[in-house]
């Protein structure tokens, strides 16, 4: 699933979960439509061991919304620029298994020796994604309801 379907889901239910808005259940339901362009998502090496290999990567994600009545197309709220990152490992050697962001995922301490370099930078982007998405829709929750 691609990055914008995934904000788009995480955003929907963080509405769904904290209300009071609630999502329309169709495409022509509500009073309110929320639109939004990905403008940047990109990974960037930022940590390299001795022989220029890459330790770490930076996963940046940004985007620009507006939220406008469906009736007039008057303008509610917008964000531009809206971003969120995150740092992930691409071999296990760098991961600091003891750390809480380690403890929440999915992946155990013992699997990562089977595991290729190629498997676990996947898996830990997968991962960090998950939590920039996460933090966005609250972000963009926590934006918005802040202007009602």
């Amino acid at each position: 699933m691609g990055i914008e379907k995934r904000l788009a889901f995480a955003i929907e239910r963080e509405f769904g979960m904290r209300g009071p808005l609630r999502v329309a259940s169709g495409p022509g339901d509500g009073d309110l439509v929320l639109t939004g362009t990905v403008r940047e998502a990109l990974d960037s090496p930022i940590a390299f061991n001795r022989n220029d290999e890459v330790l770490v990567y930076r996963a940046t994600v940004a985007l620009d919304l507006e939220l406008r009545r469906r009736e007039t197309g008057e303008l509610i709220w917008q964000a531009s620029g809206l971003r969120g990152s995150g740092d992930y490992e691409s071999i296990a050697s760098v991961i600091v298994t003891t750390s809480p962001e380690f403890r929440s995922s999915t992946l155990n301490a013992g699997d990562l020796g089977g595991f290729t370099d190629i498997q676990l930078s996947e898996s830990r982007r997968r991962q960090a994604l998950e939590r920039i998405v996460a933090n966005l829709a609250r972000d963009v929750y926590g934006q918005i309801m802040e202007d009602f």
